[in-house]
């Protein structure tokens, strides 16, 4: 049935663009039914709508479905009524009053909220030890940039203290 549906709806739609109209061989305006054409569509519709008579046995049938299952749910009715009873008479039938169960939403929304902070205090100290961690990285780059300057500095001064032992040598030499 749907794919009837697909091709009835992929034929109107082809109907109306105009580019798809000659290919079809539809015409874009509605045509006119000669006399006995729209007395032959008459009389198949009245054919399809004719009554049809209900089989044997079927009112009686539809009448038992109907209480029974009349029948079925009056016994969950009673089934629930017992159960409501059941409840109230249990050690626990205090615990179904309204005080109880605004208690029992207070203390879950409390919980809710107390994680909550809880998450955000966790999230917090993560963040903070990333940035502790951070700013470890760039003090050892610091220091490795100045321990790298100062060895420099330290092979400059090698060199000119070299120097000048060889110019004090040169001297005692002379």
């Amino acid at each position: 049935m749907d794919k009837q549906n697909a091709e009835f709806n992929a034929e109107q739609k082809r109907s109306l663009d105009n580019e798809d109209v000659s290919a079809t061989g539809l015409s874009a305006e509605p045509a006119e039914l000669s006399a006995s054409e729209a007395a032959a569509v008459e009389a198949e519709l009245r054919h399809c709508l004719a009554h049809v008579p209900a089989p044997e046995g079927f009112t009686e049938r539809a009448i038992a479905r109907v209480s029974a299952k009349a029948a079925q749910s009056e016994l969950k009715t009673a089934v629930r009524e017992q159960a409501k009873t059941q409840r109230r008479s249990t050690p626990f039938a205090k615990a179904q009053q309204p005080a109880a169960w605004w208690t029992a939403i207070a203390a879950m929304l409390l919980l809710a909220v107390g994680g909550d902070v809880a998450y955000l205090h966790h999230q917090r100290q993560q963040r903070e030890a990333a940035v502790q961690q951070d700013a470890e990285q760039q003090m050892d780059r610091a220091f490795q940039l100045t321990n790298h300057a100062l060895d420099k500095v330290q092979g400059g001064i090698d060199r000119t203290q070299a120097g000048k032992f060889t110019e004090i040598a040169v001297q005692i030499g002379k």
